[in-house]
Protein backbone atom coordinates (compact mmCIF):
# COMPACT_ATOMS: atom_id res chain seq x y z
CA UNK A 1 0.00 0.00 0.00
CA UNK A 2 2.73 2.62 0.74
CA UNK A 3 5.64 3.44 -1.25
CA UNK A 4 6.91 5.94 -3.20
CA UNK A 5 5.24 7.15 -6.40
CA UNK A 6 6.23 8.39 -9.41
CA UNK A 7 3.01 9.23 -10.81
CA UNK A 8 1.29 12.94 -11.33
CA UNK A 9 -1.96 13.55 -10.93
CA UNK A 10 -4.38 16.24 -11.16
CA UNK A 11 -7.90 17.14 -9.85
CA UNK A 12 -10.40 16.53 -11.95
CA UNK A 13 -12.59 19.64 -12.78
CA UNK A 14 -16.21 19.41 -11.43
CA UNK A 15 -17.68 19.69 -15.16
CA UNK A 16 -15.18 17.52 -16.67
CA UNK A 17 -16.21 14.51 -18.26
CA UNK A 18 -14.82 11.27 -16.17
CA UNK A 19 -11.34 10.44 -17.18
CA UNK A 20 -11.24 7.47 -19.48
CA UNK A 21 -8.25 5.05 -17.23
CA UNK A 22 -8.28 1.61 -15.75
CA UNK A 23 -8.53 2.51 -11.98
CA UNK A 24 -10.01 6.22 -9.84
CA UNK A 25 -8.56 7.77 -7.45
CA UNK A 26 -9.71 10.16 -4.70
CA UNK A 27 -7.43 12.31 -2.63
CA UNK A 28 -8.14 13.14 0.87
CA UNK A 29 -7.18 15.93 3.16
CA UNK A 30 -8.17 16.20 6.46
CA UNK A 31 -6.67 16.30 10.13
CA UNK A 32 -6.33 12.41 11.09
CA UNK A 33 -4.38 13.17 13.69
CA UNK A 34 -5.83 12.94 17.35
CA UNK A 35 -6.12 15.84 19.02
CA UNK A 36 -5.21 15.52 23.20
CA UNK A 37 -8.23 17.14 25.26
CA UNK A 38 -7.02 19.87 27.36
CA UNK A 39 -6.30 19.25 31.02
CA UNK A 40 -4.60 21.04 33.91
CA UNK A 41 -2.82 24.07 31.86
CA UNK A 42 1.20 23.50 32.33
CA UNK A 43 3.37 26.79 32.18
CA UNK A 44 7.32 26.48 31.13
CA UNK A 45 8.53 26.69 34.69
CA UNK A 46 6.82 23.36 35.32
CA UNK A 47 10.31 21.33 34.11
CA UNK A 48 8.05 19.58 31.68
CA UNK A 49 9.56 19.45 28.49
CA UNK A 50 7.51 19.61 25.02
CA UNK A 51 7.82 17.37 22.41
CA UNK A 52 7.68 18.67 19.25
CA UNK A 53 7.08 16.09 15.82
CA UNK A 54 7.89 13.20 18.23
CA UNK A 55 4.54 12.31 19.87
CA UNK A 56 2.07 11.11 17.33
CA UNK A 57 -0.45 8.26 18.01
CA UNK A 58 0.09 7.76 13.93
CA UNK A 59 4.03 6.93 13.88
CA UNK A 60 4.44 5.68 10.54
CA UNK A 61 2.67 5.69 6.94
CA UNK A 62 1.50 1.58 7.51
CA UNK A 63 -0.32 2.46 10.31
CA UNK A 64 -2.49 4.96 9.14
CA UNK A 65 -3.12 2.92 5.45
CA UNK A 66 -3.83 0.24 7.48
CA UNK A 67 -6.39 1.75 9.77
CA UNK A 68 -7.99 3.38 6.86
CA UNK A 69 -8.11 0.07 4.54
CA UNK A 70 -10.02 -1.53 7.58
CA UNK A 71 -12.33 1.27 7.64
CA UNK A 72 -12.89 1.80 3.83
CA UNK A 73 -12.18 -1.87 2.04
CA UNK A 74 -14.78 -4.61 1.36
CA UNK A 75 -13.36 -6.76 3.90
CA UNK A 76 -14.45 -4.86 7.26
CA UNK A 77 -18.04 -3.40 5.23
CA UNK A 78 -17.56 -0.43 7.33
CA UNK A 79 -17.44 1.71 3.74
CA UNK A 80 -21.32 0.96 4.00
CA UNK A 81 -21.73 2.68 7.64
CA UNK A 82 -20.31 5.66 6.59
CA UNK A 83 -23.02 5.69 3.61
CA UNK A 84 -20.19 5.50 0.86
CA UNK A 85 -21.60 3.55 -2.16
CA UNK A 86 -18.21 1.38 -2.76
CA UNK A 87 -15.32 0.30 -1.18
CA UNK A 88 -11.39 1.51 -1.77
CA UNK A 89 -9.04 -1.01 -3.96
CA UNK A 90 -5.72 0.43 -1.91
CA UNK A 91 -4.85 3.54 0.10
CA UNK A 92 -1.33 5.63 0.29
CA UNK A 93 -0.39 8.42 2.21
CA UNK A 94 1.18 10.97 0.27
CA UNK A 95 3.39 12.73 3.30
CA UNK A 96 6.97 11.55 4.02
CA UNK A 97 6.33 11.83 8.02
CA UNK A 98 3.77 12.44 10.85
CA UNK A 99 1.77 14.64 11.06
CA UNK A 100 -0.09 12.83 8.05
CA UNK A 101 -3.24 14.97 6.32
CA UNK A 102 -2.74 13.84 2.38
CA UNK A 103 -4.08 10.50 1.30
CA UNK A 104 -4.90 8.50 -2.57
CA UNK A 105 -7.57 5.90 -2.35
CA UNK A 106 -7.93 3.95 -5.41
CA UNK A 107 -11.08 2.54 -6.42
CA UNK A 108 -11.93 -0.36 -9.21
CA UNK A 109 -12.78 2.57 -12.01
CA UNK A 110 -13.16 6.01 -12.34
CA UNK A 111 -17.22 5.67 -12.05
CA UNK A 112 -16.37 4.09 -8.15
CA UNK A 113 -14.46 7.20 -7.29
CA UNK A 114 -17.35 9.70 -8.46
CA UNK A 115 -19.76 8.07 -6.89
CA UNK A 116 -18.14 8.22 -3.44
CA UNK A 117 -17.05 11.47 -4.20
CA UNK A 118 -20.56 12.56 -4.50
CA UNK A 119 -21.22 10.42 -1.30
CA UNK A 120 -18.39 11.56 0.64
CA UNK A 121 -19.04 15.58 -0.25
CA UNK A 122 -22.85 14.70 0.49
CA UNK A 123 -22.48 13.10 4.10
CA UNK A 124 -19.05 14.16 5.14
CA UNK A 125 -17.43 11.43 7.26
CA UNK A 126 -14.92 12.41 9.79
CA UNK A 127 -11.49 10.76 11.35
CA UNK A 128 -13.96 9.90 14.57
CA UNK A 129 -16.17 8.24 11.99
CA UNK A 130 -13.47 6.44 10.32
CA UNK A 131 -11.94 5.35 13.41
CA UNK A 132 -14.89 4.83 15.28
CA UNK A 133 -13.39 1.00 15.55
CA UNK A 134 -10.24 2.30 17.72
CA UNK A 135 -10.37 2.75 21.04
CA UNK A 136 -7.55 5.21 22.22
CA UNK A 137 -7.96 4.33 25.58
CA UNK A 138 -6.28 1.33 25.15
CA UNK A 139 -2.93 2.83 23.71
CA UNK A 140 -0.03 0.46 24.84
CA UNK A 141 1.96 3.40 25.57
CA UNK A 142 3.71 3.16 29.24
CA UNK A 143 2.26 6.05 30.70
CA UNK A 144 -1.48 5.42 28.26
CA UNK A 145 -1.24 9.25 26.98
CA UNK A 146 -3.77 8.86 24.29
CA UNK A 147 -6.41 7.69 26.73
CA UNK A 148 -7.66 11.93 26.72
CA UNK A 149 -7.51 11.92 23.05
CA UNK A 150 -10.23 11.91 20.33
CA UNK A 151 -10.27 12.01 16.51
CA UNK A 152 -11.27 14.96 15.01
CA UNK A 153 -15.14 15.78 14.42
CA UNK A 154 -14.41 18.24 11.38
CA UNK A 155 -14.88 16.79 8.10
CA UNK A 156 -12.54 15.18 5.57
CA UNK A 157 -12.45 17.21 1.74
CA UNK A 158 -12.70 14.43 -0.88
CA UNK A 159 -11.21 15.67 -4.42
CA UNK A 160 -11.36 13.12 -7.45
CA UNK A 161 -8.13 12.81 -9.14
CA UNK A 162 -6.46 11.46 -12.76
CA UNK A 163 -2.97 10.92 -13.79
CA UNK A 164 -4.43 11.68 -17.43
CA UNK A 165 -3.17 15.27 -18.50
CA UNK A 166 -5.62 18.35 -18.85
CA UNK A 167 -7.18 17.56 -22.46
CA UNK A 168 -5.79 20.57 -24.78
CA UNK A 169 -9.23 21.13 -26.51
CA UNK A 170 -11.75 23.85 -24.93
CA UNK A 171 -14.74 21.61 -25.85
CA UNK A 172 -13.72 18.15 -23.71
CA UNK A 173 -13.22 20.36 -20.93
CA UNK A 174 -14.30 23.63 -19.00
CA UNK A 175 -10.80 24.95 -17.63
CA UNK A 176 -13.15 27.93 -16.02
CA UNK A 177 -13.77 27.43 -12.08
CA UNK A 178 -16.99 28.29 -12.08
CA UNK A 179 -19.01 25.79 -14.09
CA UNK A 180 -20.63 26.40 -17.86
CA UNK A 181 -24.23 27.80 -17.53
CA UNK A 182 -26.90 26.90 -20.34
CA UNK A 183 -27.24 30.20 -22.37
CA UNK A 184 -30.78 31.91 -21.18
CA UNK A 185 -33.70 32.15 -23.71
CA UNK A 186 -33.41 35.63 -24.72
CA UNK A 187 -36.49 37.60 -25.83
CA UNK A 188 -35.29 40.40 -28.04
CA UNK A 189 -35.28 40.65 -31.80
CA UNK A 190 -32.36 40.60 -32.42
CA UNK A 191 -31.37 36.96 -30.60
CA UNK A 192 -33.17 35.38 -33.63
CA UNK A 193 -30.23 33.98 -35.13
CA UNK A 194 -28.73 32.67 -31.69
CA UNK A 195 -31.96 30.92 -30.87
CA UNK A 196 -32.37 29.01 -34.64
CA UNK A 197 -28.97 27.86 -33.80
CA UNK A 198 -29.31 26.89 -30.38
CA UNK A 199 -31.97 23.30 -28.90
CA UNK A 200 -32.88 23.15 -25.75
CA UNK A 201 -33.94 20.58 -23.21
CA UNK A 202 -36.29 20.38 -20.13
CA UNK A 203 -36.61 17.14 -18.23
CA UNK A 204 -38.63 16.22 -15.49
CA UNK A 205 -39.85 13.04 -14.30
CA UNK A 206 -37.06 11.34 -13.78
CA UNK A 207 -36.25 11.50 -10.31
CA UNK A 208 -38.69 12.49 -7.53
CA UNK A 209 -37.93 15.48 -5.88
CA UNK A 210 -39.06 13.82 -2.80
CA UNK A 211 -37.24 10.93 -2.78
CA UNK A 212 -33.74 10.80 -0.63
CA UNK A 213 -30.61 8.84 -1.65
CA UNK A 214 -32.08 5.58 -0.41
CA UNK A 215 -29.74 2.64 1.16
CA UNK A 216 -29.23 -0.38 -1.13
CA UNK A 217 -31.30 -3.69 -0.93
CA UNK A 218 -29.86 -6.95 -1.22
CA UNK A 219 -31.93 -7.95 -4.26
CA UNK A 220 -31.71 -4.51 -5.92
CA UNK A 221 -29.69 -4.68 -9.24
CA UNK A 222 -26.71 -1.51 -9.61
CA UNK A 223 -29.15 0.13 -12.12
CA UNK A 224 -31.85 -0.17 -9.37
CA UNK A 225 -29.45 0.99 -6.74
CA UNK A 226 -28.23 3.93 -9.28
CA UNK A 227 -32.20 5.31 -9.59
CA UNK A 228 -32.41 5.37 -5.91
CA UNK A 229 -29.52 7.91 -5.81
CA UNK A 230 -31.00 11.75 -7.15
CA UNK A 231 -28.24 13.13 -6.47
CA UNK A 232 -26.03 10.65 -8.60
CA UNK A 233 -28.60 10.55 -10.84
CA UNK A 234 -28.57 14.47 -11.26
CA UNK A 235 -24.83 14.59 -11.44
CA UNK A 236 -24.23 11.97 -14.42
CA UNK A 237 -26.55 13.74 -16.51
CA UNK A 238 -24.74 16.60 -15.62
CA UNK A 239 -22.01 15.44 -16.81
CA UNK A 240 -23.49 13.39 -19.72
CA UNK A 241 -24.54 16.99 -21.19
CA UNK A 242 -20.91 18.42 -20.71
CA UNK A 243 -19.60 16.47 -22.79
CA UNK A 244 -21.39 18.07 -25.68
CA UNK A 245 -21.76 21.70 -23.90
CA UNK A 246 -18.75 24.22 -25.39
CA UNK A 247 -20.86 27.45 -24.36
Amino acid sequence: MSGPSQKKFRSVLPHEPLPKEGNGFLHLQGGFEPKKRQGKKQSKDDGVDEKKNTDYYWKDTESLEQALMDSLSIQEQHYKYLQLSYPAQSVQVLDPSPPFTKIRLQYQSPEEAHQVMIAWRKYKPTPSQLFSNISLGDSDDADNSWSTSAFSSHATQATMITQIPMPQSSTSAWTRSNPPKFRRLLHEHNDAKERSETRYVFITGLVDPNVADADKDENDSEEEFFWKQPHAVLESIRQKFNEYDSS
